[in-house]
């Protein structure tokens, strides 16, 4: 990959192509308030969310462009295509005869209006979302050729079949199921079983430990990370870093944080409680949560937006906790909306707050 100094909008569609979403999205969601009325940024932003599968964040940017640009074609197709997951029917539709108007060849805009029109219950058109062919609902982001993308596509068929044939005899003739460590690899790599002083005795910790207790502690993250339950690994990795083990140990916690992955509305991960957190903060910096709640406070700055989050009181009813939480991406929210909210566990000194990667305004406007 190019390296790359001070990036143009053109490099991201660079990076975009080679699907690089999750580096996209850390950049420009930092630049949000530099490009608020650049079409291209927006678009960029808003596919590449779509990619990662976190409809709910590009439905914002996607928004945005349409307050630019109502009729660009790509941005109803997109928005047509979430309004479909989210089973908001009325809404699929305008958007792809949006679309339609714009440009009648659209094959998108057909096929989903196709699709639509057909399928009569929600759980027929879930289905038909789930298929390959809600697949080619992607976006089109201009900067590489389609028909250089067909000559690789044509020519990996040819490569992987011609593999195929020939690795088939010794394919066929594994019956073995792969072993667990083999399904995410490099974590049994990054053990602690060669690290001779796993304690350290000067300094001050937030724990002290056993050897024998950093090591259990350090399998059960390996072994939840295996199993893709990195929320849960990254409590027990911070419990090590902020106790008395060795730096060396604490180098290897490093990098198996290092490669752990960031949820979207889609991923199925434990969300850890107010009530957990509050306990004990420090441990939980780092991990994600997803929590329903309100809106209080709302301040909204050049670079950033800051509020009072009342979970659980989405529905007016109970609070669970008041947490402070910041956006640094654009987004339309106001006091009293009930909302859906993915974020980061940030802490500090004397307080934690949520750092918000993804909302989502549920409905009905409530005064807090």
């Amino acid at each position: 990959m190019r390296k790359l100094s001070n990036p143009t909008l053109k490099d991201f569609r660079y990076l975009y192509h080679r699907k690089k979403y999750h580096m996209i999205i850390s950049v420009l969601e930092k630049k949000i308030f530099d490009y608020y009325e650049d079409l291209e940024f927006f678009h960029i932003l808003g596919a590449a969310y779509y990619q990662t599968g976190d409809l709910n964040g590009a439905h914002a940017f996607l928004s945005r462009m349409l307050k630019i640009d109502p009729h660009h074609v790509d941005a109803n197709i997109l928005l047509a295509g979430i309004y479909t997951v989210r089973g908001e029917i009325v809404k699929a539709v305008n958007h792809c005869l949006t679309a339609l108007d714009q440009n009648p060849e659209e094959f998108r805009a057909r096929l989903l209006l196709e699709q639509l029109r057909k399928k009569q219950t929600r759980d027929e058109l879930q289905t038909w979302v789930r298929s390959s062919q809600f697949r080619r609902i992607q976006p089109d982001i201009p900067g590489e050729s389609k028909y250089g993308r067909w000559i690789i596509f044509l020519s990996l068929t040819i490569i992987t079949s011609m593999a195929l044939y020939f690795l088939w005899p010794v394919v066929k003739g594994s019956t073995e199921p792969p072993a667990p460590e083999n399904i995410r690899e490099g974590i049994r790599e990054r053990g602690i079983e060669g690290i001779r002083e796993l304690l350290r005795f000067d300094g001050s910790f937030e724990e002290v430990l056993l050897a024998s207790e950093i090591e259990n502690l350090f399998r059960e993250a390996q072994k939840l990370m295996l199993e893709y339950r990195d929320n849960e690994a990254r409590v027990l990795l911070n419990r090590i870093l902020f106790s008395n083990a060795s730096d060396q140990v604490r180098e290897q916690a490093l990098k198996l944080i290092e490669m752990q992955t960031r949820p979207d509305f889609t991923a199925d991960f434990f969300s850890f409680t107010p009530a957990q957190i509050l306990a004990r903060p420090k441990i939980y910096d780092g991990v994600y949560v997803r929590w329903k709640g309100s809106v209080a406070n709302l301040k909204v700055g050049e670079t950033e937006i800051d509020f009072d989050f009342l979970v659980g009181y989405h529905e007016g009813k109970i609070l669970e906790a008041v947490v402070p939480a910041k956006i640094r991406f654009a987004v339309r929210i106001q006091n009293g909306d009930p909302i859906d909210l993915l974020a980061r566990i940030r802490t500090d000194e004397s307080a934690w707050f949520l750092e918000v990667i993804g909302i989502h305004v549920m409905g009905v406007r409530r005064s807090p």
